[in-house]
């Protein structure tokens, strides 16, 4: 893999037909030669390659058993410990199926920022700033905050427009985010946009 990696032209383009986690560690492994090496690359993947290239094992879902422990945790927090924030920017239908299946068993804040809404200049700023502020008011009030794009896709069939418009659509997000006088106990990001954008430009709930 080192030798098939070295072989690629400057600028070129290779596509991995991973077929299972064990394909991923192999060119993990190639890769991590390589690099040392001066070679450089850019990476358009999804989650498990990054699993791979941490060196994560896999891990199944938490059990029932687990989840309660995790709630019993929940409830013995100290008072004033701010909720956790989970953000869904993430549109596809699988998504949505979870966005709606956490709605339907947990007890939590829902706030829904509207793509229609964030793209309206003359209604951003308001938009941004109502959604900060209930997400606020439930943290600081230690109750656990699922903040959601609506389910509505802002598209266009113009490409980079449509990039465009995801663009603005997760900067909102990011800003809502951003204007957090608090740090949640914990941020959990759904959506690759979503997880890149909140961990570099969310500044206000970095480490």
């Amino acid at each position: 893999m080192t030798k098939r990696l070295f072989a690629l032209p400057r600028g070129a383009f290779c596509v991995l037909n991973a077929a299972c986690r064990r394909d991923l560690d192999v060119f993990v492994a190639g890769l991590l030669a390589a690099e040392p090496a001066g070679r450089r690359f850019l990476f358009r993947t999804a989650a498990d390659f990054v699993a791979a290239r941490l060196a994560m094992e896999p891990r199944l879902m938490a059990s029932l058993g687990e989840a309660e422990v995790e709630q019993r945790t929940q409830d013995r927090r100290e008072p004033g410990t701010p909720g956790g924030l989970t953000v869904l920017g993430s549109h596809v239908p699988k998504t949505t199926a979870q966005l709606e299946r956490l709605l339907s068993g947990a007890a939590l804040e829902a706030v829904g920022l509207k793509g229609d809404a964030v793209l309206d200049l003359s209604r951003r700023n308001k938009a941004i700033a109502e959604a900060s502020n209930r997400t606020y008011a439930a943290l600081e009030a230690g109750r656990d905050v699922v903040l959601f794009t609506s389910r509505k896709v802002c598209s266009s069939p113009d490409p980079a427009q449509a990039l465009d418009l995801g663009r603005q659509v997760s900067d909102a997000l990011v800003s809502v985010v951003r204007q957090l006088p608090l740090r949640p106990r914990l941020l959990i990001a759904k959506g690759g946009i979503t997880s890149s954008d909140l961990a570099t430009r969310a500044r206000s709930v970095a480490p």
